[in-house]
């Protein structure tokens, strides 16, 4: 929490900008973001890791976060979409075995297993960037093309000519997937 300068306790910062600054209305202030006298954002702080270690009565510097908070990350990361995706990847991408007819099959993968496992990924990475590390904004996971997405959209896919030879591929790929 006192990263930055921050100060841990945000009240002797508060105090004296109280002292310093005179109270009036419609009176518009600058307060510093960062260093020892930001006690702004100090308060803000603290009270988004007290809400993490449930609201302790005295604060101490070797507060924690509830294990339950944590169980409940963990347990999102176990989830059974997750679980097959990665036993997809590691079995038949990342280190391709042969599966004989003894072996405990590869779990059937489909684009709602993937987007639910990317789902609950993206969760717990937004969680803990928010909470825990206060930043907003841990990453996209959508994809940012380095050119023109429309650049060839009004384009023909295929010819008419090539047509039959399309097909004669499209058949080819489809006899080999279906052993």
């Amino acid at each position: 929490m006192c990263y930055d300068g921050l100060p841990f306790d945000p009240q002797d910062a508060y105090a004296r900008h109280l002292q310093s600054s005179p109270i009036e209305p419609n009176r518009v202030s600058w307060h510093p973001t960062s260093g020892p006298e930001a006690w702004g954002i100090a308060r803000l702080l603290q009270h988004a890791f007290d809400a993490l270690a449930g609201f302790p009565a005295k604060r101490k510097r070797l507060d924690t976060v509830r294990p339950e908070i944590l169980k409940k990350l963990k347990t999102r990361l176990t989830h059974e979409s997750i679980e097959a995706v990665c036993d997809l990847a590691d079995r038949s991408i990342a280190h391709a075995e042969r599966i004989s007819p003894e072996d405990t099959p590869v779990p059937l993968v489909t684009f709602n297993t993937i987007d639910r496992t990317l789902k609950s990924i993206v969760q717990v990475a937004s969680f803990i960037s928010t909470h825990f590390f206060s930043d907003t904004a841990f990453g996209s996971v959508i994809p940012v093309p380095q050119f023109n997405v429309l650049e060839h959209l009004d384009a023909l896919w295929v010819e008419s000519a090539q047509l039959p030879a399309l097909h004669q591929h499209w058949h080819e790929l489809s006899s080999q997937l279906a052993c």
